[in-house]
């Protein structure tokens, strides 16, 4: 199956499947999604984390050794694959297919990568994965889920801010969604739960949004004055 990040939540109080992927090139929703399997994880038992850095040169034979060993005292664990901002090779996807193949028991791997190729899901490792496991891909949002994500997060934090004072902070973060994380928790032990109005949001929010030369030519191209005015400033500063 794939999920959202959004529908993640829902689907682990269902319970958990054996193989779990999490894909993608935004990083606070990458990082948040693992952290919430693992927490799942351990609510369920899962009491020991074995973790394999993917990088040039891995054994592939020492992971596959891993994951068919059974502990002498048949702990529930997690196999933790990370790919960084890679993605599996064919060497990978080979390995990937074999542990599908013969899943272990009592036992949920967790692997993260960059974002998917288009060609991925036509892999026979992938088809597996998706009729065995979950996928859940994370990317930055569009604009309107992004004001909506960011209003819920700020309620999260019991952050309260007036309607544009959000749109403030929205055009501030530029869509950067650890960026934007980062400045509700700054809100959050600054004022706490008070109701943030326009000039508190722009007193204290930084501009987070970092531009070039081409970001100026899409502003000309949209033909969006307020956007190329600060693409303008950043270039300059």
């Amino acid at each position: 199956m794939r999920l959202r990040a959004d529908q993640l939540e829902a689907h682990l109080k269902k319970g958990l499947v054996p193989v779990y992927v999490v894909s993608g090139d935004e990083p606070l929703q990458h990082g948040e999604t693992r952290d919430a399997i693992r927490k799942a994880c351990k609510v369920a038992g899962y009491s020991t984390r074995e973790l394999f850095d993917v990088e040039p040169g891995f054994h592939w034979e020492n992971f596959e050794f891993a994951s068919q060993s059974l502990s002498l005292f048949s702990e529930k664990r997690i196999l933790e694959l990370r790919f960084g901002a890679n993605l599996p090779d064919k060497k990978a996807a080979q390995y990937l297919q074999r542990y599908l193949e013969r899943l272990p028991g009592e036992t949920i791997l967790l692997a993260s990568c960059g974002k998917l190729a288009k060609t991925t899901p036509n892999t026979a490792w992938f088809k597996t994965l998706d009729r065995l496991g979950a996928v859940v891909q994370v990317h930055p949002l569009q604009r309107q889920r992004f004001l909506g994500w960011l209003d819920a997060r700020a309620k999260s934090r019991e952050v309260t801010l007036e309607r544009q004072a959000l749109a403030v902070l929205a055009g501030r973060v530029e869509g950067n969604m650890l960026a934007a994380a980062q400045e509700i928790d700054k809100l959050r032990v600054l004022y706490g739960s008070a109701r943030l109005d326009v000039q508190t949001v722009e007193e204290v929010v930084l501009d987070s949004a970092h531009f070039n030369v081409f970001d100026l030519v899409d502003g000309v191209l949209a033909g969006k004055a307020a956007r190329i005015s600060r693409v303008l400033c950043s270039i300059r500063e």
